[in-house]
């Protein structure tokens, strides 16, 4: 009997992987089960997604398509659909099966989405999946050739429509929907980080000889960059000149080395402008040194620090 999975990697990096690792714990119950499993990658973006992981987290698939167009249950006659969680459109978002009607869905799910915190459900796990050996190379090989040995990181992770959108539109200064305009126009004009968090940051600083910044905005970095002396960016100027899609080579390895980078940190002080915790910094919180580990508790690894600005 075949069980059909979709993944959609129409969002981040964070969000896919979550979205993998929760596939991943599924697959192996269900191979187990005796189930044939076929997996449909679905995303239009050209990027080697049998390169991403270790190739052993590969290995309960028994077919794995590539797919630029999500599949639907038109395409599997007789199979109904089951989402990970709530009702959402196929295709679109996060993952599905397409299971045949007689399927027996006795297996444990597994919500890992940090997004979410009152879902968290994977205390008993261990063995997360791994990015491929050479992305784990080339990150180490970031380390050495920027002396970044026993370093901390900061990550900061802005509002969506401010954040992302900026950086996207740099360049392109037309600006669509009242609310972003509104939003964009003030917070570009009165940007600053709250003084109680400068003085955070700069206890981080002081108290550790490297400290690496990763964000989702370029002008976080800027402003940090311009008010500390010994934080260490990626080349900024990948985020600048390029389109910003994981498409972009130079601008998916950009990401892939800041997103594995974490895993291998000492620690992680997370400031973010959101009520929920970033998926960019799951793989590190899955894979450090320290073990798995949930970053709602406390922990030796992860201290979320809040918003970074005055919300009000």
């Amino acid at each position: 009997m075949v069980v059909n999975i979709q993944i959609n990697f129409t969002s981040g990096i964070g969000d896919f992987y979550t979205y993998f690792c929760e596939i991943y714990f599924v697959v192996k119950q269900l191979k187990e089960k005796g189930y044939q499993v076929d997996l449909y990658y679905n995303s239009r973006r050209t990027i080697d997604f049998l390169s991403l992981f270790d190739s052993k987290y590969y290995q309960y698939f028994d077919n794995i398509i590539m797919s630029e167009y999500p599949k639907s249950l038109n395409d599997f006659i007789g199979y109904h659909v089951i989402y990970p969680g709530k009702n959402w459109v196929t295709g679109a978002h996060c993952w599905e099966i397409f299971a045949p009607i007689d399927f027996n869905d006795d297996y444990t799910r597994y919500f890992i989405n940090l997004s979410h915190s009152g879902l968290l459900n994977y205390g008993e796990l261990y063995d997360f999946p791994k990015l491929s050996n050479t992305i784990v190379e080339n990150t180490k090989k970031f380390i050495v050739d920027n002396d970044l040995t026993d370093f901390t990181v900061i990550h900061f992770r802005e509002w969506d429509d401010i954040g992302d959108a900026y950086n996207s539109r740099v360049l392109n200064p037309n600006i669509e929907g009242e609310e972003f305009q509104v939003r964009h126009k003030t917070l570009k004009k009165e940007f600053n980080i709250t003084e109680d968090k400068m003085l955070q940051i700069k206890e981080i600083c002081d108290n550790n000889e490297k400290v690496f910044v990763c964000s989702n905005s370029i002008r976080v970095k800027t402003y940090i960059k311009e008010h500390f002396n010994n934080v260490f960016l990626y080349n900024d100027d990948i985020l600048k000149t390029t389109r910003r899609d994981y498409s972009d080579v130079e601008y998916w390895n950009f990401c892939l080395i800041e997103f594995c980078l974490i895993s291998m940190a000492k620690n992680v002080n997370m400031f973010t402008n959101y009520s929920w915790i970033s998926n960019f910094i799951a793989y590190g919180v899955f894979n450090s040194e320290l073990g798995v580990i949930n970053p709602y508790h406390d922990n030796p690894f992860v201290k979320n620090c809040g918003p970074f600005m005055n919300l009000d």
